[in-house]
């Protein structure tokens, strides 16, 4: 850009007033990237992004609303409980026990099934 002063082009050594305008964009769509995967996870949900793995994720456990989200490489099941009891034949696998921190684990019997 060039200024006119009393008939003499001089170069205008401020530059553009909205080329920071770019870079401030570009920043703000990183952050919106961040709090995005960030709050993902948050809330357990960042397995889903990987391709390669099986993951399980059970909503509202024991509710009549329950659902389970099963998801093996790209493609993605959901399961909604239909509030009826099912019964049916089978053996014992094991215990499962909940910790005092919350989080559960599973005892497989040594029956050597």
């Amino acid at each position: 850009m060039y200024k006119r002063r009393k008939g003499r082009r001089i170069p205008d050594r401020h530059g553009d007033p909205l080329d920071g305008m770019a870079n401030l964009f570009e920043a703000g769509l990183v952050l919106a990237v961040a709090f995005a995967m960030l709050s993902l996870n948050a809330v357990g949900m960042a397995e889903f992004f990987s391709s390669s793995k099986e993951t399980f994720v059970v909503k509202n456990p024991g509710q009549s609303n329950m659902e389970i989200i099963h998801k093996k490489g790209q493609q993605i099941e959901r399961f909604k409980a239909s509030g009826q009891i099912g019964e049916g034949r089978g053996t014992e696998l094991g215990s499962i026990y909940r910790l005092e921190n919350g989080s559960t684990v599973f005892v497989p019997n040594s029956t050597g099934n």
